[in-house]
């Protein structure tokens, strides 16, 4: 299967490709199936794709002025993807921003297909907005509340939506109700059915549930939620703000009915865009949060129609250059392969987190039956925040998660703040190194000592 390719990229297609078909090396070849044997040459070419280029390092220039760990926060962009929004920007100036938009269409329809080849839908499902949060919204308060309805929500959701679900409390009476977690801290599929399951007079109306949580790196089993709201017809909204471009989604086998993301953080694109999923069922029977001219038609005198498509979520104005820049970081996305890139995540993840556990004072505050790109710990008498400062006086970029991103969980695990420090498959093993040394000296702050207790 490789023998046209060059030898350097050959060679490494090669020993990807028969470290990814153990049967191969077993001599039981027979056992596997065309289909698998296919899926696992595209995974393994994918994969050499990714490793000869570096995992785009050459391609990244913010590796050269720090360790990035902040992945889930703001990923660092390929210079190729920050030369798309220039190159817009210049053709604006040049001929105008209307122009500019009717002149690069190819550009601008980029990231509907190469997000419904992501998530694998249709790129009518797709809307670009100006943020995650946005899209998110577009979703939640386009729904129709009644005092008493109920909304489920997990112990690990994002604060932002929290606030949201707080606001239509406050609105319409709304019932918040949080599904618990397993014991090995997963959502509780078997709670979640009983609360759906409840007979009363006030209905589910909303289950919204955070995929993976902003402190930590736990992931949550989105399909078997799915599969749960489906069997009960109640309408399901995923933020997927940190786990899309950092592994493998497949939203109708999720079954979720919306699902809200950014470019800026694992799929590397530039701040300033999001992106919202629809279903077509779900469409039909709801209405985006807020409308104008390009989301729906003024069709008469005290009339006005919806967009058919997943542009009923979308506004007029937004940074067209940070649109095409999106489009061509999800065409990069594309080209590497999610099973590759969540392979390489994982794999510099478990390094990091392996090496933190060794440091004396260190303690991984991971919880979870699948994790994720994301890294959360605590010294022993060194605040969090002062643990940033020192590690970016050191070159090394992280972040902190404090107690207002995830009360419920870190309320409920005794925590105040968190160290976030995110991998992404940029991340090199000198980074890792760099973390861990750096981290081993840090100084203890000044008058307090700094513990993982509130």
């Amino acid at each position: 299967f490789a023998c046209q390719l060059p030898p350097v990229v050959r060679s490494a297609q090669v020993m990807l490709f028969v470290a990814a078909h153990p049967v191969l090396l077993s001599g039981h070849c027979s056992v596997v199936s065309k289909a698998a044997w296919r899926r696992s040459s595209r995974r393994s070419i994918m994969a050499a794709k990714a490793a000869e280029s570096d995992w785009t390092r050459s391609d990244t220039p913010g590796v050269q002025h720090a360790a990035h760990f902040n992945a889930a926060g703001s990923s660092l962009p390929t210079q190729t993807t920050v030369d798309a929004a220039c190159s817009f920007l210049k053709l604006e100036a040049e001929i105008g921003g209307y122009e500019a938009v009717y002149d690069q269409a190819e550009a601008m329809r980029r990231p509907y297909t190469e997000l419904a080849t992501l998530l694998r839908c249709d790129a009518h499902e797709i809307a670009v907005v100006q943020s995650a949060t946005t899209a998110w919204q577009q979703a939640f308060f386009g729904l129709q509340f009644e005092p008493g309805d109920r909304i489920l929500t997990s112990v690990q959701e994002y604060g932002s939506n929290q606030i949201n679900f707080l606001q239509m409390q406050r609105r319409k009476g709304v019932e918040i109700e949080v599904v618990p977690d397993t014991a090995d801290h997963d959502i509780d599929i078997a709670a979640l059915e009983q609360m759906l399951a409840e007979k009363g007079p006030h209905p589910v109306k909303l289950v919204a549930i955070s995929h993976i949580a902003t402190n930590s790196g736990r992931v949550y089993d989105a399909a078997a939620v799915g599969a749960v709201t489906r069997r009960h017809g109640v309408p399901y909204l995923l933020d997927a703000c940190q786990s899309v471009g950092q592994l493998p989604l497949d939203v109708k086998g999720i079954g979720c009915d919306w699902l809200s993301g950014t470019a800026r953080k694992y799929l590397r694109g530039l701040r300033g865009v999001g992106f919202l999923y629809a279903s077509r069922d779900i469409m039909a029977r709801t209405e985006a949060a807020m409308l104008d001219m390009w989301g729906a038609e003024w069709s008469g005198e005290g009339h006005y129609t919806q967009q058919p498509t997943a542009r009923r979520y979308e506004q007029y104005e937004i940074s067209f250059a940070t649109k095409a820049a999106f489009g061509v970081a999800l065409q990069q996305a594309n080209a590497i392969g999610m099973e590759a890139i969540w392979q390489r995540i994982q794999q510099q993840a478990e390094a990091l987190r392996t090496g933190l556990a060794a440091i004396q004072g260190v303690a991984v505050q991971d919880v979870g039956r699948v994790l994720c790109g994301i890294v959360s710990w605590t010294k022993e008498g060194v605040h969090p925040e002062d643990i940033k400062s020192q590690l970016r006086q050191a070159g090394v970029h992280v972040w902190v998660s404090p107690l207002t991103s995830t009360r419920t969980d870190m309320t409920a695990r005794g925590l105040q703040a968190v160290v976030r420090s995110s991998v992404h498959y940029y991340t090199s093993n000198g980074d890792i190194q760099r973390l861990l040394q750096a981290t081993a000296e840090l100084k203890p702050s000044a008058g307090e000592a700094a513990t993982a207790a509130p």
